[in-house]
């Protein structure tokens, strides 16, 4: 029997760490606009001999969140791209990568008793875009 996603299979290790960096997404988003939008707490009097670096601990993380993000993104613009002669309109790669009934739903059809993509081929949609990202992120 062949394995329907041998050219885009990955170990299990990375594909759960795809897997939840995808899961993580929106988190990541709102993380990126609470430090770009917050402002640092107010002083409460008391000193310390502790030197705080709150500006450069921001900075650090925001490029962490940011190079991710932008390996993410790109990841779903080609992504997109290469789907898109498949889909209508401009179709969400992330609600696709989570729901075969939006993938099956987006997805172009034939003709009218078309009955749209099998479970295997979003199976293999979703194996794809676990592949690059997991290049993209330089696991695998």
């Amino acid at each position: 029997m062949l394995n329907y996603e041998s050219k885009y299979s990955l170990p299990q290790d990375i594909t759960m760490q795809v897997h939840y960096i995808l899961k993580g997404y929106d988190r990541l988003k709102n993380e990126y606009l609470e430090i770009m939008y917050s402002s640092p707490p107010p002083s409460d009097g008391i000193r310390t001999n502790k030197i705080s670096t709150p500006t450069e601990n921001k900075a650090i993380k925001l490029s962490y969140i940011t190079d991710k993000l932008n390996i993410i993104d790109q990841t779903i613009s080609e992504t997109r791209r290469i789907y898109s002669d498949k889909m209508e309109l401009e179709f969400d790669v992330m609600r696709a990568y989570w729901s075969y009934d939006y993938y099956n739903y987006i997805h172009k059809r034939k003709g009218l008793n078309d009955e749209g993509p099998c479970l295997r081929k979003w199976k293999y949609f979703k194996s794809y875009f676990r592949y690059r990202l997991a290049q993209r992120l330089n696991l695998y």
